[in-house]
Order: structure tokens, then C-alpha cells, then sequence
């Protein structure tokens, strides 16, 4: 296998809408389409609207190109999105499998987060296998939206954010059950259709209350 042509542009222009004619002419006789680009966590985003930049490179380009490379016959589409949802590493002689991973528990955290939890929050995370969602996931969904202005900063993450977070983790380890765990994939369905909505509040109603930095963003109620 060999490289025929390296082009380097921005995926948002490249792929503005199906009629590309660059895209094209790239996907012509292509039988295989790896798509990696993204835009990935940015902690001093300087962009006027970053959620908007984010869902046009990460939702609307890749639309884009998905559906271009179906219209044009190409056989594969091979979309690489966030490996974190394996978790955040595997050990020697151990690779992922899927047991290692639950629907609903404490998500995926690379080793410069974790670190930003107390030893006593590790300890306690540890005993639960990780999840795709979570009562720290349902109610951080809207973590990118919070991480840009005023409150962009590693500070605010580490003093605010982190340590409620860990409240967060703590409290599903300790109130975990089956119940909990069907609760949780209904709000975590519910919050995907309605992002505004206020369900987890009213449906965990002894959740730790967030520092008065967080309320309005989290849409906490009483």
C-alpha cells in the first residue's frame, strides 16, 4: 500500500456539503475511508462559540463525508471515534474486552483527571468497572459548554469542577443498585432527547448539591 496524494486542509471547509467536488473526486474508486479528525477538548478555547466549532467538525463534516462515501460506493467507512469509552488502559498481557466495561458507572477518565481526584475517590472509584454513562456523565453532559469562557481554566476544573465530580462518583458507588442502574440508562436516554431537562434532580433526589459556581449550568433545582 502507498500513498498516492497527502492533502492537508480544514475538514470543515473540505467538507462544507455533499456537492464537494473535491470529495469527489478523493472518494472515486476509493473502496476504504478512515476518518479520524476531530475536534478534541481545547481547556483555553478562544473560538466565539466552541460547542458550535465542535459539532462542525465532530457531528456535521462526518455527516458529510459518511454520506458522500456511501453515495459514491465506497465499501468501508471506518469511523474512529473517542477509544476512552474502552476505558483508560489496559495491562500487559490483558487486552480490552468488552466485561471490562459496564452501561452505566463512573466514566472513563484519562491519568491527568483521575489524578484530580483524593486518594480516598480513586479508591472508591476503583471498586465499580467504568460505564458509557453515568450520574457524573448525566449530569456533566454539558461539561464542553461549562469549560469555555470565563471558567476555562485548570484552576476552576481542579478547585470546582473535579472535586464535584468525585462527590458525584462517590455517591453512585455508595447508592448503586439494579434499580439505580435501569434508572440511570432512562435518564441518560431521557437528558440525550431533552439536554435542558432537570430529570436527574428529580429522580436522585439526595444527589450531593453542587457549589453555587456550578448550579445554573447543571440546571440544578431544589
Amino acid at each position: 500500500m502507498c500513498v498516492n496524494q497527502l492533502v492537508v486542509g480544514d475538514l470543515v471547509e473540505l467538507a462544507v456539503d455533499e456537492s464537494s467536488n473535491f470529495l469527489r473526486e478523493m472518494f472515486n474508486g476509493t473502496d476504504v475511508v478512515v476518518h479520524a479528525a476531530a475536534r478534541v477538548h481545547v481547556m483555553y478555547d478562544d473560538a466565539f462559540d466552541p460547542l458550535t466549532e465542535f459539532r462542525k467538525v465532530n457531528r456535521d463534516a462526518t455527516l458529510v463525508l459518511a454520506r458522500l462515501a456511501s453515495k459514491l460506493g465506497v465499501k468501508r467507512f471506518v469511523f474512529l471515534s473517542s477509544i476512552k469509552v474502552n476505558g483508560e488502559m489496559t495491562w500487559p498481557g490483558h487486552p480490552f474486552i468488552l466485561d471490562d466495561m459496564s452501561v452505566i458507572g463512573p466514566r472513563p477518565l484519562t491519568a491527568q483527571t483521575f489524578s484530580s481526584y483524593s486518594d480516598t475517590t480513586q479508591a472508591v472509584i476503583k471498586q465499580v468497572k467504568p460505564g458509557l454513562s453515568g450520574v457524573g456523565a448525566i449530569i456533566f453532559r454539558s461539561e464542553e459548554e461549562i469549560m469555555h469562557g470565563a471558567t476555562a481554566s485548570v484552576d476552576f476544573y481542579a478547585n470546582v469542577i473535579a472535586p464535584y465530580k468525585a462527590a458525584l462518583e462517590e455517591w453512585f458507588v455508595s447508592n448503586k443498585s439494579l434499580y439505580m442502574y435501569f434508572v440511570a440508562i432512562f435518564v441518560t436516554a431521557w437528558a440525550v432527547l431533552i439536554p435542558s431537562t432537570k430529570i436527574a434532580w428529580r429522580v436522585f433526589k439526595d444527589l450531593p448539591e453542587p457549589p453555587a459556581e456550578l448550579k445554573q449550568a447543571l440546571n440544578f433545582t431544589d
